[in-house]
C-alpha cells in the first residue's frame, strides 16, 4: 500500500461565540453552509466565505410564511448554489439571503428528528434529470429499523422519488458479509454509514459493523463494485456471534467497541472511511473519572482514517488531527474543525488539511 499522510495547509476562523457546524462546500463561489447551535433560542442556518466571515445566519423555524414547523435534519446546496432545508415532511428552498423560493411537503413514510444535529442532505437527480429529484431518507448513521427489526426482510437505504412521490428500498442487511453472523440484540446500534456522490450519482455504502465498502450505482440499482476494508485494529467482528454481550461496553450501557463511523468522497475517485478504534475498559473508567462527560467517540485519538480507491485500499490507518473532520473539499483537502481544550478563543478554528502520498 501507499504511504499517505495529512498536512495542514491552511486554516479558517470563524468568528462566533455559539458552536458551528459546517456541513457543505459550493465551490465555484468559495461559501461553506451550516448551522449555529444557539442552544435554547435554537439553530440558526448560516452561510460563510472563505474568509471566515458569516454571511448570514437566521433562525428559519416559525410560524412565519417563510419558515418551517418541524425538526431541521439536513442542509445542503443545490445545483446552483441555493440552500436545501429538510425537515421531516418539509423541503424548503432558499436563496443566499434566506428568502423562500420553494416549500415542498412530501411523506415519506418515515419521520426522523435530528435534534440539533442536522446532516447533510442527501439528494440526486436520476440521469441528471431535474425531473427525476430524489432523496436518501435514512440519514447517514441511523438505522432504518422503525417499520420493523428483522434483518432477513430489512434493507438499509430508503430513497423517496419526488416524481412518483413514493419511497422505494435498497442494499438488504442480507447482501453484507457479515450478516449471519449478526445477532438482533445489536439492532439499536446497527446502522448504515454512506457518501452520496453526486457527480456520478453513486453510493458508498458500509454500515457500523462492516468490513466492506459497496458501491451502489444510483441511475442503474446495481452494485459497482464491493473493497474489503482491513482496519488496523477493529476486533467488533472477531466474536462470533456478534451480539451485544459480545462487544465491549460500559456497565452495559455505553458502547466501547470498534465501529465505523463515516465515508467521504475526495478527487480522483478516492474513497475514505473514518472509524473508531475499541477503548479499553479501564482506559474509558479512567477517562469519565477525569471528565463526565468524556466518550471516545469525541476523542481524536480514538479515530482513524482509511483511504480507497473505487475497487481496493491504499493507505493503512492514518491518525486524525486533533478535531472532528467536517466535510470535503476539492483538492483532496478535509476541513476539520480543531480542538484545543487549553485555549479558549472566541472563533471558531478550523483547519484544512491536504492529502498527500509520499514519494517511495
Amino acid at each position: 500500500m501507499g504511504q499517505y499522510s495529512l498536512e495542514k495547509v491552511e486554516e479558517l476562523h470563524v468568528n462566533s461565540l455559539f458552536p458551528l457546524s459546517l456541513i457543505d462546500y459550493f465551490p465555484s463561489e468559495r461559501i461553506y453552509l451550516g448551522y449555529v447551535n444557539k442552544f435554547s433560542d435554537g439553530s440558526e442556518v448560516a452561510l460563510v466565505n472563505e474568509d471566515g466571515e458569516i454571511m448570514i445566519s437566521k433562525n428559519l423555524k416559525g410560524e412565519g410564511p417563510e419558515e418551517y414547523t418541524g425538526t431541521l435534519n439536513g442542509l445542503a446546496f443545490t445545483e446552483n448554489g441555493d440552500v436545501w432545508v429538510q425537515t421531516t415532511h418539509l423541503l424548503l428552498r432558499y436563496d443566499q439571503n434566506l428568502n423562500l423560493i420553494e416549500r415542498i411537503k412530501y411523506d415519506s413514510g418515515l419521520s426522523y428528528h435530528l435534534y440539533g444535529r442536522p446532516k447533510k442532505f442527501p439528494w440526486f437527480q436520476k440521469e441528471n434529470n431535474s425531473s427525476e429529484f430524489s432523496w436518501i431518507v435514512n440519514p447517514t448513521r441511523v438505522g432504518n429499523f422503525l417499520r420493523e427489526i428483522s434483518f432477513e426482510r430489512t434493507k438499509l437505504i430508503e430513497i423517496f422519488s419526488l416524481k412518483e412521490d413514493s419511497t422505494y428500498q435498497i442494499a438488504p442487511i442480507s447482501d453484507r458479509s457479515h450478516y449471519r453472523d449478526i445477532d438482533m440484540t445489536i439492532s439499536a446500534m446497527y446502522a448504515p454509514i454512506y457518501y452520496l456522490e453526486r457527480e456520478n450519482n453513486e453510493l458508498y455504502l458500509s454500515t457500523k459493523l462492516d468490513d466492506e465498502i459497496t458501491v451502489y450505482d444510483l441511475d442503474r440499482l446495481k452494485v459497482i463494485s464491493r473493497i474489503k476494508i482491513s482496519h488496523g485494529e477493529f476486533n467488533s467482528l472477531k466474536t462470533i456471534p456478534i451480539t451485544n454481550k459480545s462487544l465491549p461496553s460500559y456497565k452495559n450501557r455505553i458502547t466501547l467497541a470498534a465501529v465505523n463511523e463515516r465515508i467521504y468522497s475526495l478527487d480522483e475517485n478516492i474513497i475514505a472511511l473514518e472509524y473508531i478504534r475499541e477503548i479499553p475498559y479501564g482506559t474509558y473508567e479512567k477517562r469519565i473519572a477525569d471528565d463526565p462527560k468524556y466518550h471516545h467517540s469525541r476523542d481524536p485519538e480514538y479515530r482513524r482514517l482509511i483511504f480507497f480507491d473505487q475497487n481496493k485500499q491504499i493507505s493503512n490507518d492514518i491518525a486524525l488531527p486533533n478535531g472532528t473532520i467536517e466535510l470535503t473539499l476539492p483538492g483532496n483537502r478535509l476541513l476539520v474543525k480543531l480542538i484545543d481544550p487549553d485555549v479558549e478563543e472566541d472563533f471558531i478554528r478550523f483547519g484544512i488539511y491536504k492529502l498527500i502520498k509520499s514519494n517511495e
